[in-house]
């Protein structure tokens, strides 16, 4: 499985360490024996770019993972819903501290997302993951 982990930023410049959050994630997925990519909006020239389709057809995600923060949550949900229209096989998964602050919000905000996660997210999305696999 392929799992690509996205951290928002819409344009806001956090002048701090890379996301921590994300990393946890994805070292505890790559520790589980899965392929993890991460995309740092934060961290691009541009900073309001998201993955483009090409990035998206290229590496081929089972899964996409998103750490959601409120501000700019308006075009991160137009995001999401755009990205399952083109590729409806990709499950979402939203997490992050708007996902935790207001988790029935989120998901009638975003009925694209398949899974959310409340808090801390390295054990549990290893085991979501391991669900999926087992179809």
């Amino acid at each position: 499985m392929r799992i690509l982990l996205i951290n928002q930023s819409n344009g806001i410049d956090f002048n701090q360490n890379p996301p921590l959050g994300i990393l946890y994630l994805a070292a505890s997925l790559k520790r589980a024996g899965y392929e993890a990519d991460i995309y740092d909006q934060g961290a691009k020239e541009n900073k309001l770019n998201y993955p483009s389709k090409n990035y998206i057809q290229r590496f081929q995600p089972d899964v996409i993972g998103f750490s959601l923060y409120t501000f700019g949550l308006p075009q991160t949900l137009q995001y999401i819903k755009e990205l399952k229209e083109g590729f409806p096989h990709i499950r979402i998964i939203v997490g992050g501290h708007h996902a935790t602050a207001l988790p029935e919000r989120t998901m009638l905000d975003c009925p694209e997302a398949d899974f959310l996660v409340c808090g801390e997210g390295d054990i549990t999305i290893v085991e979501i993951i391991k669900l999926l696999k087992m179809g």
